[in-house]
């Protein structure tokens, strides 16, 4: 049987074409879905983990609110404080880890449509950075608080 498709081919140049195009663009199809899925399963994972730290954050805040009066208690408020640095720290790298990932899916996606003519992401008209300015605007609103309230309870 393989003899008589390697004949195939071998008799008619332009069916070999077609089927290795063919291969090519399944082979790429299938790359796309992968590319795609990829992306989508760390943006999930990036705003999976911001809206946990997020909602940890307030939680720490609203036991420091609390408790900050509390004299006994100032080293577990300073504890809480350095906490909540630590997760935001954490945040940080793990947000432009999963977004440089999730970036460079996507980039591949863009070009595998060029090739297959594709349009799905090529002609999607978004603004680019309003995710990256509302989520720095909350990060740095968070550093800030927790500073202030590190520095008030150590000062």
């Amino acid at each position: 049987m393989f003899i008589l498709i390697g004949k195939c081919i071998k008799d008619n140049p332009k069916r070999a074409q077609e089927t290795n195009a063919e291969g090519r663009n399944r082979a790429l199809l299938v790359e796309y879905s992968a590319a795609q899925n990829s992306a989508q399963h760390h943006d999930s994972l990036v705003w999976t983990t911001i809206g946990l730290i997020w909602s940890a954050e307030l939680v720490l805040l609203g036991f420091v609110i609390q408790t900050i009066n509390n004299s006994q208690i100032t080293s577990v408020i300073i504890m809480a404080c350095v906490l909540a640095l630590v997760l935001l720290f954490f945040l940080l790298i793990t947000y432009f880890s999963f977004r440089n990932i999730r970036t460079q899916k996507y980039r591949r996606c863009k070009e595998i449509e060029k090739i297959l003519n594709l349009k799905q992401h090529t002609t999607l008209k978004q603004q680019e950075k309003v995710g990256l300015i509302t989520f720095s605007i909350v990060m740095i609103s968070f550093i800030t608080t927790w500073v202030y309230i590190l520095v008030f309870m150590v000062g």
